[in-house]
């Protein structure tokens, strides 16, 4: 019997390999910290030479190209030497935050789901339950054709393995596996003082992974009814939920205080540049361009130009500003000239009868149906004290801004 994994966990990754034998495609949603790169890996080398196990984590804005084309290689090469293939992608939500992840998403569509060779190809593709990965591409979504699995949760067989009742392993440890696997080779007591650990040193990469609306629970900032029932499996991870429906921490959870660590994510806005360059550039991942709407773009053109090539450092998304129109002659001529240096820029004066459409400060993102409402152009380029100024992710485009940037003046453009 495995000291690795739990008995519910083994049989779980049983019927997993299974499903890949027979050439099934699986999407896998869940925790970093739960341990799903040890889960990959564990078939991977179940696999063996059969196996093509690919991380998403090490894709950037500017190695994607080449790690796309690498593993399009390297799935074609063994296609069409007839071999059966397994294919395990991590992290697959950090690869959408690009500007090519259309590109990658039609690779994986085409050998996947509509290749010739599909059928001789299972394939597990995991991603983090914070991740937004319910994107619209050319095509046919790839999410629609793969088949959702859960992860385990403890049950009666771990409660014998351990050897403590099943209700009292879920008071301490919670529903999930992942903190009572300890037990197995730390005992009850060393499991517990682990898990405690493991969690005060994870905040970060949990307020970047876990969903904001369990976030905003955990953190005690809203109701249990407010978590959406897609992202209830996540709770798991850190509680159980008892006969009444009403979800308890574990007492592994409620000992590391880390609930008193977890904030939704805040709206405000950074007050220095290199922090809001940041935010920026995290709100443009995963497009390929962006309409940018400010009125009062021409009020410090020489600080959004240095602001502009700091975010171009950062990411290939294109850019496109839309202001109101003033007199250009009044514009510092240097200011100006560094502008008209940048790449992927354009700026557009907006057409007068759309003044009263275009007040509100935001980023569009077509490609992506959603936008964000932002504080003002000096507040980001690090001229004025953000004070309270917040941003605000909203889905859908309120207005067709494409008619909007058709019927406005283009003062300068440059490799769009």
């Amino acid at each position: 019997m495995s000291e690795r994994w739990l008995p519910s966990e083994q049989a779980w990754l049983d019927r997993l390999e299974n499903d890949l034998v027979d050439g099934k495609k699986m999407i896998l949603r869940g925790l970093t910290v739960w341990g799903l790169n040890d889960v990959l890996a564990h078939l991977s080398a179940s696999f063996s030479s059969e196996s093509i196990f690919f991380s998403g984590r090490g894709v950037t804005n500017d190695n994607q190209s080449c790690m796309r084309k690498s593993l399009q290689e390297a799935i074609d090469a063994r296609c069409a030497n007839g071999e059966f293939v397994v294919f395990l992608l991590s992290d697959y939500g950090r690869i959408l935050r690009y500007s090519e992840a259309d590109k990658f998403h039609s690779m994986l569509y085409g050998r996947l789901i509509d290749g010739i060779n599909a059928t001789d190809i299972g394939a597990i593709i995991a991603a983090s339950p914070g991740d937004r990965i319910t994107r619209k591409f050319r095509g046919s979504p790839i999410l629609g054709r793969l088949s959702p699995v859960g992860l385990p949760e403890l049950d009666e067989r771990d409660a014998v393995r351990i050897g403590s009742p099943l209700i009292s392993l879920k008071e301490r440890f919670g529903d999930s596996t992942w903190l009572a696997r300890r037990s197995l080779t730390s005992g009850e007591d060393g499991a517990h003082n682990e898990g405690i650990a493991q969690l005060s040193n994870c905040v970060p990469q949990l307020q970047d992974e876990l969903p904001d609306d369990v976030r905003r629970y955990l953190a005690g900032e809203s109701r249990l009814s407010d978590v959406g029932i897609i992202h209830r499996p996540v709770l798991s991870c850190f509680g159980t939920f008892e006969s009444s429906g009403d979800f308890k921490p574990s007492q592994v959870v409620s000992d590391s205080g880390i609930l008193n660590r977890l904030t939704s994510r805040a709206p405000g806005w950074p007050r220095h540049r290199s922090d809001s360059v940041t935010k920026f550039v995290r709100m443009l991942e995963g497009a390929d361009s962006a309409i940018w709407v400010d009125r009062y773009m021409y009020s410090c053109l020489g600080r959004v130009a240095e602001f502009i090539a700091e975010v171009r450092k950062r990411t290939s998304c294109r850019i496109r500003i839309l202001t109101s129109s003033v007199d250009r002659d009044e514009c510092d001529p240097d200011e100006w000239s560094r502008f008209c240096n940048l790449k992927n820029i354009a700026i557009s004066e907006m057409n007068q009868s759309d003044y009263s459409l275009l007040h509100d400060r935001q980023l569009i993102l077509p490609i992506l149906e959603k936008g964000y409402n932002l504080p003002t152009v000096r507040v980001l380029v690090g001229m004025d004290n953000p004070g309270s100024a917040v941003s605000s992710e909203f889905d859908g485009i309120p207005l067709d801004y494409a008619e909007c940037w058709s019927r406005a003046d283009l003062v300068w453009t440059s490799d769009l």
